[in-house]
């Protein structure tokens, strides 16, 4: 029994409208069924075209199809595949350059690994799922719970956005002996004990609690090797900093020496020397200064050359020692230990010395009224301590310590050799004749007692007979002469 087609007729005047198109598609819908449910294999579409596109031409066109059949591979560019792959169920489709392929279907809980520009491939994650807690800390370190390598927690150190990090108790660092130096880096060298700091620009290592360095501004170009004194030149009050320069001859300030260079800096250039402490890697043979240097040296500031020198300078020149070579080493394989230390300038630190002008031959005598040591003349010390009379037998030059002089030389006239007047002023001398001999100075500086020009006599060819002789700073004046055969009268 037919089916029963029931489409009502439109009542509108036949012709060319939406109307008609319409009840025509229907009819046909009901009488050969839809496009969409016919089978490829018994319909044969041949020409026409369907809500608008061209059924049978060569080109593909657009339009609204439920299934399509194509017999080659739709281009990438036309939204196909440009494959005839059939996918396998758990396959992922992936690129190979000209094509889209898909992979082979993993097994239930592999993770799916890249391989570049080769096929992705499916992997077994050895290390299982990691679990945390249920709520943490904003910027907290995560830490893993026990040992499985699955469970992590929450930590009470952080690190906020801009790399500061807070909470931490203590650190334990381990051996960095083998650390490279830079700017900023901290470590621990297990081999010597010693914390180091990275500084400056990344040249500098700094054993903490063991150097001390100075920061400045050079003055004259600083090189760190050979082995380089440094002295203070000046300050930058702006930058708040020394000037610092390559010591120069004729340095007459030992605290102006301050250091050893410890980095090459450049004319006017920011940098550090050290002040105490070990400077390693220069050269420490004493080549360049006509030195032969050996470990253990003890090294100078010369005063002559303004060079480091292993030769002790002498007064009047300042003395500084800037400290000892550890290892003698040639083309920055020496090593240098630090430590100033400077020669005292009798009477320029000393709390209690106090001197005044000095002047030749001045000595230097305790106060304890003043509580000070102090500069004297001679004359004042010796007269104090005038010392036991001595007894000459030949000509002779007094001593500094002789005052009280006795001639007991026999067969001829005496000749004595007085001190420089000029260094000896308010010196007293006092001669006395045991020979019948004539006592007489070497140079004309006796002035008589009566007064007059300086001539040589001291005493007369009598025996018994005695003089005083005063230095004025010229000549020596004679202010007493006391013949043996006076008559006193009362």
């Amino acid at each position: 029994m037919a089916t029963k087609i029931t489409v009502p007729i439109p009542q509108d005047e036949i012709k060319e409208s939406f109307v008609w198109r319409d009840w025509f598609q229907r009819l046909s819908d009901k009488v050969y069924g839809s496009m969409a449910s016919q089978d490829a294999s018994s319909v044969n579409i041949t020409g026409g075209s369907i809500n608008g596109t061209t059924i049978g031409a060569t080109t593909a066109s657009t339009g609204h199809f439920t299934t399509v059949q194509i017999d080659t591979p739709l281009p990438i560019a036309s939204g196909g595949t440009n494959n005839n792959a059939t996918p396998t169920a758990g396959a992922v489709a992936y690129g190979t350059g000209t094509t889209y392929a898909f992979t082979a279907s993993g097994s239930s809980g592999q993770v799916l690994t890249s391989a570049g520009t080769g096929v992705p491939t499916w992997t077994t994650n050895a290390s299982g799922d990691v679990t945390g807690p249920a709520s943490s800390t904003d910027n907290a370190i995560a830490r893993f719970d026990g040992t499985t390598g699955k469970l992590i927690q929450n930590s009470v150190t952080t690190i906020d956005d801009t790399g500061n990090a807070s909470g931490i108790l203590s650190q334990q660092f381990s051996n960095g002996s083998a650390v490279t130096l830079a700017a900023g880096k901290m470590w621990y060298d297990g081999s010597t004990g010693a914390w180091n700091l990275g500084m400056g620009g990344g040249n500098i290592t700094q054993q903490v609690g063991e150097e001390i360095f100075v920061y400045g501004k050079a003055s004259a170009a600083i090189t760190d090797s050979p082995l380089q004194i440094i002295y203070h030149t000046g300050v930058v009050g702006a930058s708040g900093v020394i000037q610092f320069a390559p010591t120069i001859a004729g340095i007459t300030d030992p605290n102006a020496i301050i250091a050893v260079a410890t980095e090459s800096l450049a004319l006017n250039d920011f940098g550090r020397a050290t002040v105490f402490g070990v400077v390693r890697g220069i050269t420490t043979n004493g080549t360049a200064f006509g030195e032969v240097w050996a470990d253990d040296d003890v090294i100078w500031y010369n005063p002559v050359t303004g060079n480091p020198t292993k030769v002790e300078p002498v007064a009047p020149y300042i003395k500084v020692q800037v400290g000892l070579v550890i290892k003698a080493g040639a083309g920055g394989s020496g090593s240098f230990q630090v430590g100033i230390a400077r020669g005292s300038k009798l009477g320029g630190t000393d709390s209690n010395v106090q001197f005044g002008t000095l002047a030749n031959t001045d000595l230097i005598q305790y106060s304890t009224s003043l509580g000070y040591w102090t500069n004297v003349t001679p004359a004042s010390v010796i007269n104090a301590s005038s010392g036991a009379p001595v007894t000459k037998t030949a000509d002779f030059a007094v001593a500094s310590t002789e005052n009280w002089v006795i001639n007991n030389k026999t067969g001829s006239t005496c000749t004595v050799t007085l001190p420089t007047a000029s260094s000896w002023t308010g010196r007293v001398l006092h001669f006395q004749n045991y020979q019948a001999q004539t006592v007489v100075s070497a140079s004309s500086n006796v002035v008589p007692l009566a007064g007059g020009s300086a001539g040589t006599s001291i005493l007369l060819a009598s025996t018994g007979d005695s003089a005083t002789l005063v230095s004025n700073g010229t000549n020596w004046l004679m202010t007493q002469y006391i013949p043996n055969n006076i008559l006193l009268l009362e």
